[in-house]
């Protein structure tokens, strides 16, 4: 009888399980390879040759990742930042947007929450929205999932999170343009990971456009392949518009180090580390420019709340610019990290 009721029961979580993943197999994002994204509060602005742009761009976080978080998939303990301080540090990011929205032409966002638990469902991009009223937006979803069940003892998850691109010229299209990757998960593993992408704002300059594409490629893919595949796909698009002519940038979450980084550049008491694998420039994007502040890093570990001096940090973000653009300056706001994992640069 023993013997019976253990069959049974072993019987009937395999067979929960099975319907659970053919649950998220049917309700799981499927995005288009090439996406028309719905333009929000459309503006009139226009660009000219020889205008000057300052573009902000800056992954948030989903508001959930101040210095006091560590984080369980990157080596620490937690997993969600609770309410009130969630809150809170909402707040903080919202008030960094509106004290540089005045001199910002262009602000490109990051893992911006729209309906997920980790963010107490809180639609993070019409709250951004609402602190930047003169500026037109797009907004496409890269993490999509109706319930991720790990870790079992706090799981994710519902996850509604993607990118935004908001300006105060207009744009002639937004489109989200899927990485091609997909090949490099297996199942069931594919059905909990995000389906990361671009999204490309053209902009038209009298016979040619100035194409702004945000990139984000892969966090948690330790050999580097899939991101380099990604990067791969990001420079092709990217060089095949230059060579018809336009001007590009992309402003990219790399999760990569840019050629050349050198940890003992970067100064104001970080510790440094590299990340793996740099960009290697003679495969990707070859005689661009790659534009960062090298003494201030753009992202830091998630093994432990941030301490500063005793916390690793990088350069994972950062801007590479087509031939034909000048670059004037590049800054990266130092704040310790105080409210995300992410510097905006």
């Amino acid at each position: 009888m023993l013997k019976k009721t253990v069959y049974f029961f072993t019987i009937l979580a395999f067979l929960i399980i099975v319907a659970f993943l053919l649950w998220i197999q049917i309700k799981r994002y499927k995005p288009e390879p090439v996406s028309l994204l719905q333009v929000h509060q459309e503006v009139r602005g226009q660009l000219s040759y020889g205008d000057s742009l300052d573009v902000f761009l800056w992954n948030i976080s989903y508001g959930g990742m101040p210095s006091s978080m560590d984080f369980f998939y990157s080596g620490g303990d937690k997993m969600i930042l609770p309410e009130v301080a969630y809150k809170e540090n909402i707040k903080h990011i919202s008030n960094l947007i509106e004290k540089h929205k005045s001199n910002t032409s262009i602000f490109l966002f990051q893992n911006i929450d729209t309906a997920s638990d980790r963010s107490y469902r809180i639609n993070q991009y019409q709250f951004i929205k609402n602190i930047l009223p003169g500026f037109e937006s797009a907004y496409c979803l890269n993490f999509s999932n109706p319930y991720i069940p790990v870790p079992l003892n706090e799981p994710i998850g519902q996850i509604y999170s993607g990118m935004s691109n908001m300006s105060k010229v207009h744009a002639a299209s937004y489109n989200r343009i899927s990485f091609n990757s997909k090949q490099n998960y297996y199942w069931p593993k594919r059905l909990f990971t995000s389906q990361k992408c671009m999204l490309v704002s053209s902009y038209p300059i009298q016979d040619k456009f100035l194409f702004v594409i945000n990139a984000h490629l892969n966090s948690y893919d330790w050999q580097g392949r899939i991101r380099i595949t990604q990067l791969k796909q990001v420079y092709k698009i990217a060089d095949s518009l230059y060579n018809e002519g336009h001007y590009v940038v992309v402003a990219g979450g790399w999760n990569m180090n840019p050629p050349g980084f050198k940890k003992y550049r970067i100064k104001h008491g970080y510790k440094a580390k590299p990340a793996f694998p740099e960009i290697d420039t003679t495969s990707s994007f070859i005689n661009w420019q790659f534009e960062y502040n090298s003494k201030i890093p753009t992202s830091r570990s998630l093994m432990e709340a941030y301490r500063h001096g005793a916390i690793n940090s990088t350069i994972k973000d950062f801007f590479i610019c087509s031939p034909n653009i000048t670059i004037l300056e590049a800054e990266t706001i130092n704040e310790e990290f105080q409210s995300s994992n992410h510097h905006p640069v």
